[in-house]
């Protein structure tokens, strides 16, 4: 390692411990454990998670302890703090982007039971974030993780200081996750909402990785046999299946907030580069797939057999000749 990357590495660990000692500290405060208990998890290395873990321990022993009808601490499951700043983050950032709150309610009303939605009931409207910038939402998240690091600090520091700390802890950022959570779901919200033509006529299936992937079609039956008098019913001969093998790809792009937006509460990337991608997701699928019928000057791609997807070895091509109603309802019938 290079000696800035060993000051750099340094410094991140020096932050994640004060980090812990301070998360132990008003964990413990919170919970009137005496100091003479805590302090033995900070100086042994105990992670905050197992020491809030064993508070939990102590004050379930206390409410034990109590004699029947008597007061006391009571513990209730209930939500993380983290998980409260979280959403009330995420709704004030949905509260600013109006037009990504539009996306996501019309996505919302098309698919009510779609699970990636299900975290925006009962977010509320924002609470103490609703009149929040995005740089007023970095430099609480930094001053919460770090106390005090904001104070004398420009408005360029604060962002370049939040930026840089956010990428170092990502899973402790609960702007960080709430802008992330915000823009995947104004994504999907835009990428489903987006029309398409290729889903009346193609199959939809899942893959559960990168390899081919063989796909069989059956044959189909014609028309029934006629059982005359007395006749027995014979058994009907399922046609030869057909194979073919299908391979996901990837396709994608990042979507990145930059120091710059944060200081200029640039709310564009919510309001207009997040629906776009959104929909250039769908786009995309459209484009793909058309782009499979034009190979081969029109006639498709190659198929198991080597032959074009509209061959008439297929017997799926009509001759061609000009539009009439007669002509394309003979197509109809090839194609059928």
């Amino acid at each position: 390692m290079t000696p800035e990357q060993i000051a750099a590495a340094a410094k991140e660990a020096a932050r994640k411990e004060r980090a812990r000692v301070l998360g132990i500290q008003n964990s413990a405060r919170l919970a009137n454990i005496e100091a003479d208990v805590s302090q033995p998890w900070i100086d042994e290395g105990v992670p905050l998670a197992d020491a809030r873990e064993q508070i939990f321990g102590i004050l379930a022993e206390r409410d034990a302890a109590l004699p029947p009808g008597g007061t006391g601490t009571q513990i209730v499951a209930g939500e993380d703090e983290s998980d409260k700043r979280r959403g009330g983050m995420m709704a004030a950032l949905l509260h600013r982007s109006g037009r990504a709150r539009g996306v996501i309610a019309e996505a919302r009303a098309k698919y009510p039971d779609h699970p990636a939605f299900a975290e925006l009931d009962g977010i509320g409207d924002g609470g103490d974030y609703r009149n929040f910038s995005l740089f007023d939402h970095a430099r609480a998240d930094l001053d919460h993780t770090i106390p005090g690091a904001s104070r004398g600090k420009s408005r360029q520091q604060v962002a370049g200081l939040f930026m840089q700390n956010a990428g170092g802890y990502q899973t402790t950022s609960d702007f960080a996750n709430a802008l992330e959570n915000t823009l995947n779901k104004t994504l999907l919200a835009a990428y489903l909402i987006a029309p398409d033509t290729w889903r009346f006529w193609c199959g939809v299936g899942s893959v559960t990785d990168f390899r081919a992937h063989p796909r069989y079609r059956t044959g189909f039956f014609t028309s029934l046999d006629q059982i005359v008098e007395s006749g027995e019913f014979t058994n009907a001969i399922i046609p030869d299946a057909s194979k073919e093998s299908i391979t996901a790809l990837t396709y994608g792009n990042m979507l990145m907030l930059s120091r710059q937006a944060i200081v200029n509460d640039d709310m564009s990337v919510f309001d207009r580069l997040s629906v776009q991608i959104g929909r250039a997701a769908a786009v995309t699928i459209e484009v793909k797939v058309y782009a499979q019928l034009a190979l081969n000057s029109g006639l498709g791609p190659l198929l198991n057999d080597g032959v074009a997807m509209f061959n008439a070895a297929h017997n799926n091509l009509g001759a061609g000749a000009a539009i009439s109603i007669a002509n394309l309802d003979a197509d109809r019938i090839v194609m059928a």
